[in-house]
C-alpha cells in the first residue's frame, strides 16, 4: 500500500514509500491554507510557509479498524533546534485524523507521522511518512499561548514575551448558543462585543447539561441541556467509548472565533453541579475524553483547568493524575489550573480561587502562599433583565470587588448573571462591560508584572506599585491620600472617576509624602489615582 504525505495541491518536500499492511493509509500534511504533495521526479522542491504561533493541520487518511477512538498515532515533529515535540492526532471521522500544531521557532520544521506500537504490528508500519515546512514571522497579533512571566511569577505574558493582562469573562454554555440557535447563529456577534470591551480570556466547560435554578428550556435564552451531547447517545444513556464527532466539531467554531479575537479559552474538563453523566473516574473511557480534548485544542491559546469547583471530588491524586495526564498529550504545554480546591501537593501552573468575600485579603494571602499567578474566577454576579442565578450585585458593587482583587496583585474573571450560565441574552450590555474594560486599559498603561501590593505606602487607599516609578491607588471612599514616593523628581498625578469613567488630571508632585486630595468634580464614590514618574527631559 501507498503511504502519502499530500498538501493542497503545491509541490513539496516529502517522501513516499510502500508499505505492506492489512489497513490502508493515505496521511495528507496540511498545514496554514496551503496542501504540499511529494513531487514528481525533477520537480523542484517548494515548501509551504506557516506563520509563527498559528495553527496548521496534518490530516491522516486510514482505512479499517474496529475502534478509531482507541488508535493512538502522533506526529513527531523536530524544530530547527533539533528538539522535538509529539503531538498526538485525533478521530474526526470518516476515516481522518488530524494533528494541530502551533510551530513557535522560525525557521525548518521536519516531521514525521508515528502510529502506536498497535497499530505498527498489524500493518508493518514502522515510519509512515516524512516532511518539511518552513516557520515564518508572524504579524505582531500572532503572540502565541499564555505562560508565565519567569521574571514576574505572579503574572502572565504570551510566548512571545508580551506581558499579558488576565481580563476573564464566565460564560460556561458559550458552547451551546449557536448548537441552540442554529437560524441566527449569535455567537459570532456576542464575541465581538466581549473583544470590544477588552475581555481576553474566556472561561467555558467541555461540557455542561442542565442547572438546578434554570432546569429545562425555561426561557427563550436558556441552552441548557444543548442541542448536541459530547458522547454519543444522551446524557441519560450515554456512550462513553465514543466522542459526538459533531458536539466537536460545533465546539472547534468557538474555540476558532475565541482564537481569532485573540481571546484566550480556559477549558473547564468537569464540573460536579451542571447535570453531566460523566465517564466513571479512572476509567478508559475517562482517559479517553481527556485526551480527545487535550489532542484537538492545545494547538490554540488555551489554558486547562481541571474542574470546576473541584471540592465536589476531593481526591488529590485523581486530580494530579488528570494533570499529569494532560502534560503527556500537550506538546504545547499549555497552562494548568483547578478551581477552587488548591490545596499543598496540588500539581498547577496558577491558582484560581472563588471567594466571595475579603477579596483583597485573600488574593494577598495566596500570592505569599506561592509563587503563582492568583485568578479569582467568581467573586460577583452583575444583575441584569433577567436573572438566572438568585444571587446578583450592582455594576457599582462588582467594580469595588475588581479592584480590591487588582490592587492586590491579582486577575479577575467577570459574570454577568444573564449569561454566565446556560441562560445566555447575549445581546444585553451591562454598565459592568465598560467599567471593565477600563480595568484592562488602566493595567496595560502600566509596568503592571513589576508592581506588587504595597498598602503600607498609602494612606486613605489601597496601593500596587513599583516604588520610584508607578503607584495606582484606589479608594472605596473619597478622600484625600498620602503617598510615600521614593525616588527623585518630578510626578504626574492622575484621578480616574470610576463611577462615570473621566480622567482629571493633577497638580504633578515631588518625591516624599505629599498630600493628594481628589477634584471636586470627582462625582463617584470610589476613585483610582495614578501617580508615574515623569521622564527626564534631555
Amino acid at each position: 500500500m501507498a503511504v502519502r504525505l499530500l498538501m493542497n495541491g503545491l509541490n513539496g518536500n516529502f517522501m513516499q514509500r510502500a508499505l505492506r499492511g492489512t489497513v490502508g493509509w493515505l496521511i495528507r500534511l496540511s498545514l496554514a491554507s496551503a496542501i504540499i504533495s511529494g513531487p514528481a521526479k525533477g520537480t523542484p522542491m517548494v515548501e509551504t510557509e506557516v506563520a509563527r504561533f498559528t495553527v496548521g493541520e496534518v490530516v491522516i487518511h486510514r482505512t479499517g479498524g474496529d475502534d478509531p477512538f482507541a488508535d493512538e498515532v502522533w506526529l513527531v515533529a523536530r524544530k530547527p533546534d533539533g528538539s522535538e515535540r509529539r503531538v498526538p492526532a485525533f478521530y474526526d471521522g470518516d476515516d481522518v485524523w488530524r494533528v494541530r500544531l502551533a510551530p513557535d521557532q522560525v525557521g525548518r520544521w521536519t516531521c514525521r507521522v508515528e502510529p502506536s506500537e498497535g497499530i505498527r504490528r498489524m500493518t508493518g508500519l514502522l515510519n509512515a511518512a516524512r516532511g518539511t515546512f518552513q516557520c515564518v514571522p508572524s504579524g505582531p497579533e500572532a503572540r502565541g499561548g499564555v505562560e508565565i512571566d519567569p521574571d514576574h511569577l505572579h503574572h502572565f505574558r504570551y510566548q512571545d514575551g508580551t506581558p499579558y493582562f488576565l481580563l476573564g469573562y464566565e460564560c460556561d454554555w458559550l458552547f451551546a448558543l449557536d448548537m441552540n440557535h442554529p437560524d441566527t447563529k449569535p455567537m459570532v456577534g456576542f464575541l465581538d462585543t466581549l473583544a470590544r470591551f477588552s475581555f481576553n480570556y474566556l472561561v467555558v466547560q467541555a461540557y455542561a447539561h442542565d442547572t438546578s435554578w434554570s432546569p429545562g428550556h425555561s426561557d427563550p435564552y436558556d441552552v441548557g441541556p444543548p442541542a448536541l451531547f459530547a458522547w454519543e447517545g444522551t446524557n441519560e444513556k450515554p456512550d462513553h467509548a465514543r466522542l459526538n464527532l459533531a458536539y466537536w466539531r460545533a465546539y472547534d467554531r468557538m474555540v476558532q472565533a475565541l482564537d481569532a479575537r485573540g481571546i484566550t479559552t480556559q477549558i473547564m474538563f468537569k464540573v460536579f453541579n451542571k447535570m453531566v453523566t460523566w465517564p466513571d473516574k479512572g476509567s478508559l473511557e475517562d482517559d479517553r475524553f481527556w485526551r480527545y480534548v487535550v489532542a484537538r485544542y492545545q494547538a490554540y491559546n488555551v489554558a486547562w483547568n481541571l474542574a470546576k469547583e473541584a471540592w465536589y471530588d476531593k481526591d488529590l491524586a485523581y486530580w494530579n493524575n488528570r494533570a499529569a495526564l494532560i502534560r503527556a498529550c500537550d506538546a504545547h504545554g499549555r497552562l494548568i489550573c483547578i478551581h477552587d480546591w488548591n490545596v499543598p501537593g496540588m500539581e498547577v501552573d496558577f491558582l484560581t480561587e472563588q471567594q466571595h468575600t475579603h477579596w483583597h485579603e485573600h488574593i494577598l494571602a495566596e500570592r505569599s502562599r506561592a509563587e503563582h499567578p492568583v485568578v479569582n474566577i467568581e467573586y460577583g454576579y452583575e444583575d441584569g433583565s433577567i436573572r438566572t442565578y438568585n444571587v446578583a450585585q450592582s455594576a457599582d458593587e462588582v467594580r469595588r470587588r475588581t479592584w480590591l482583587i487588582v490592587l492586590a496583585g491579582g486577575y479577575p474573571v467577570y459574570y454577568f448573571n444573564p449569561t454566565a450560565w446556560d441562560v445566555i441574552k447575549h445581546e444585553e450590555v451591562p454598565p459592568g462591560y465598560a467599567q471593565m474594560g477600563l480595568v484592562r486599559q488602566v493595567m496595560a498603561s502600566l509596568p503592571f508584572a513589576e508592581m506588587e501590593p504595597h498598602d503600607e505606602l498609602a494612606e486613605g487607599a489601597y496601593c500596587l506599585a513599583k516604588p520610584g516609578r508607578a503607584y495606582l491607588l484606589y479608594q472605596e471612599k473619597r478622600g484625600p491620600v498620602v503617598l510615600t514616593i521614593k525616588g527623585k523628581g518630578a510626578f504626574a498625578v492622575e484621578w480616574i472617576d470610576l463611577g462615570a469613567g473621566h480622567r482629571l488630571r493633577g497638580d504633578s508632585v515631588e518625591a516624599g509624602r505629599p498630600r493628594l486630595a481628589p477634584p471636586d468634580s470627582l462625582k463617584s464614590g470610589d476613585a483610582l489615582l495614578v501617580v508615574r514618574q515623569v521622564p527626564l527631559s534631555d
